[in-house]
């Protein structure tokens, strides 16, 4: 999509730029691991994953595959230490990341300027995935109830680099809705 590192940032500064870019990549990994949480451990979730992932598994096999793919999600946030925390202590580390990244997008269309950086990209993709795919998780209703900047920045990015998004989407569903029947 051409997009650059961090536009504007860190002119001169390869160190800063360096150390943004570290402090980007542990956001991210933490606030991707609390979707993880979410979509494969949680009370008011996995249970829908279970349903969707492994919708054309007879019943007894999909709780066998199911199981075994949410032991590899366990032991994936065991291993990188989230899942010793409580789900309260999850999403309260999710939400803390949220309002951080919130706070530096503020009121600019963009996190670092007038165009949009890698970061944006980033940031894009695990919004819309909380705020449209997984909207009745806590992260989901902290974006579209608090943090609304964070929903506007997703939208413009997706009319900017997917107008088709829409399309995409039904089609999607017009391919799964052929495959039930």
């Amino acid at each position: 999509f051409g997009l650059t590192s961090n536009p504007g940032l860190c002119k001169g500064t390869p160190r800063l730029d360096k150390l943004f870019t570290r402090a980007q990549i542990k956001f991210f990994f933490l606030f991707h691991r609390s979707a993880v949480y979410y979509r494969w451990l949680s009370k008011e979730h996995a249970h829908i994953t279970k349903k969707n992932a492994f919708k054309r598994f007879p019943a007894p096999l999909r709780d066998i595959v199911f199981k075994k793919f949410q032991g590899r999600a366990r032991r994936y946030l065991d291993g990188h230490g989230m899942g010793r925390h409580t789900p309260e202590e999850i999403y309260a580390i999710a939400e803390r990341d949220l309002r951080a990244v919130s706070d530096v997008l503020g009121t600019n269309d963009f996190l670092f300027g007038t165009s949009p950086c890698v970061t944006d990209a980033s940031v894009f993709a695990l919004v819309a995935n909380f705020a449209w795919d997984l909207s009745e998780s806590p992260q989901g209703k902290l974006i579209r109830t608090e943090l609304t900047n964070l929903e506007r920045h997703a939208n413009r990015m997706k009319e900017m680099f997917f107008p088709d998004w829409e399309e995409i989407i039904d089609s999607k569903q017009l391919k799964e809705a052929e495959i039930k029947s």
